[in-house]
């Protein structure tokens, strides 16, 4: 995902496939090693919009 230059991330959910929350990120890196194999939704929302993406842990 490409943001613009005038786009800043403000926060990050992540859910699992079932829909559960599994972790909200504000300011801070994204680490995922801790996750399970598997597939997550993201949202990702920013200054100007929010975006929703699919990650696949292997």
């Amino acid at each position: 995902m490409k943001l613009s230059d005038q786009e800043k991330v403000l926060k990050v959910i992540i859910y699992d496939v079932s829909g559960k929350l599994v972790s909200i990120y504000n300011d801070s890196p994204i680490n995922i090693q801790q996750f399970p194999t598997g597939i997550y939704f993201l949202s990702i929302i920013t200054n100007v919009k929010k975006y929703n993406s699919k990650l696949v842990k292997k």
